[in-house]
């Protein structure tokens, strides 16, 4: 994909660890990322494995939550319950698979995940 926009809606509450929504992915080193974890939405990009962050804020997962996910060329921001939330710019990834990565202990709630081009 090369823009894209993933709306879900999860509920962290019983979960320890971290969720990244990742897109533009060419590979398991080499991807964008925006990722809930530690009580912040942090928002960057992996590149041969090394994890650089655009942007970072505080953000409490406890409870239901309706996240949007855009990148856009080099314009990235990540939405929480429709605020904006982390807003980054970078150079625009070559186009790639979009999905969702699970990292700890509990229970990820998930009601549901789309994901669409932006244009």
């Amino acid at each position: 994909m090369e823009t894209m926009q993933l709306d879900a809606a999860l509920d962290l509450t019983e979960f320890e660890g971290s969720v990244m929504f990742v897109h533009h992915v060419q590979d398991e080193s080499n991807f964008h990322f925006t990722a809930l974890a530690d009580g912040e939405m942090r928002q960057g990009y992996s590149e041969g494995g090394d994890l650089y962050l655009m942007d970072e804020k505080p953000h409490d997962a406890a409870g239901w939550h309706s996240y949007r996910i855009v990148g856009d060329g080099s314009h990235f921001r990540a939405y929480s319950d429709e605020t904006l939330v982390t807003h980054g710019h970078g150079d625009a990834p070559p186009p790639g698979a979009v999905g969702i990565r699970i990292n700890g202990t509990g229970t990820v709630m998930l009601d549901y995940i789309q994901v669409r081009p932006v244009r």
